[in-house]
């Protein structure tokens, strides 16, 4: 019985041992904040969900036409490729074609979406 009563302190003096070893390591720092996402810093490889799906940016550019900007981001999901339209304020347009013009009321094959319905994520 005196030696189970020994056994039994000696490894309750190792775990204390360890325990005071492992409480000494140095902290992990805290991860940096996530920026969040916005079209003025949307970029390579962050996420856009939409109503018409979740894309991978692919790249991004700008158009201008007769003093009137938009930001336009490609955007793949699998095999599938839209551009996203986006003028400085108001809705944006999902296209299945490069747009040539920042006019959305002029851009071919546009499906409309309202900027609260669009969510953008960073990517891995």
């Amino acid at each position: 019985m005196t030696l189970v009563a020994i056994v039994a302190l000696l490894a309750l003096v190792i775990a204390a041992l360890s325990l005071a070893r492992l409480s000494r390591l140095p902290r992990a720092p805290p991860p940096p904040p996530t920026l969040e996402r916005t079209f003025e810093n949307l970029g390579v490889g962050d996420v856009v969900l939409t109503p018409e799906g979740d894309w991978l940016v692919e790249s991004r550019s700008e158009i201008a036409e007769a003093g009137v900007r938009a930001q336009v981001f490609a955007l793949r999901s699998g095999r599938d490729k839209r551009w996203l339209l986006v003028p400085p304020e108001g809705t944006l347009a999902l296209v299945t074609e490069p747009p040539a013009t920042p006019h959305l009321e002029r851009v071919a094959n546009a499906r409309s979406l309202q900027r609260g319905s669009v969510e953008l994520l960073p990517g891995a």
